[in-house]
């Protein structure tokens, strides 16, 4: 639904006093997605970056930092991390380069359906999984499947896939 909205963004001096891997990603982000309406923000010390959900069933977008993580969350129930210490460099420069490319290719991937997100209704589990590895048949009682479009639709991701 909602392509390009004019939201807060870190002015240059903002970003400049970023720590080297919240500063990369969001030079990253900005550059991938030039034209996505987004927000910048600092959350109790955290950068945030937000962009408004597409369906409102699945929720906004977000990536923040965990210590030498970044966390992508959509909604309030799903979220994954992609962290420095799973990159083997010994150069913590080239472990963060690393990480913003893996988290804007997934970011990608959220924005074009690539990501299935399921959960159980009662918040007993939830996952964000690839589409090659998203269950295929019908959800079982109680479990949610979405995309970032809405709901997830097995045979429609089968036919444009």
């Amino acid at each position: 639904m909602t392509s390009h909205i004019d939201h807060p963004q870190f002015s240059p001096e903002q970003a400049e006093g970023l720590k080297p891997l919240p500063r990369k990603l969001l030079a990253a982000f900005r550059e991938a997605f030039p034209d996505l309406g987004h927000s910048e923000a600092v959350d109790r010390g955290t950068p945030l970056l937000t962009v408004p959900a597409r369906h409102p069933e699945s929720g906004d977008l977000r990536l923040w930092l965990q210590s030498d993580e970044v966390a992508i969350g959509v909604g309030e129930r799903f979220h994954t991390h992609v962290a420095t210490y799973l990159y083997d460099f010994a150069d913590l420069g080239a472990k963060e380069d690393a990480v913003v490319e893996e988290v804007i290719d997934y970011v990608r991937d959220v924005l074009a359906d690539r990501v299935v997100m399921s959960a159980h209704a009662s918040n007993r589990w939830a996952r964000m999984e690839h589409l090659e590895h998203a269950p295929t048949g019908p959800p079982e009682p109680d479990v949610i499947r979405l995309v970032w479009s809405g709901p997830f639709e097995p045979s429609a991701s089968a036919e444009s896939g």
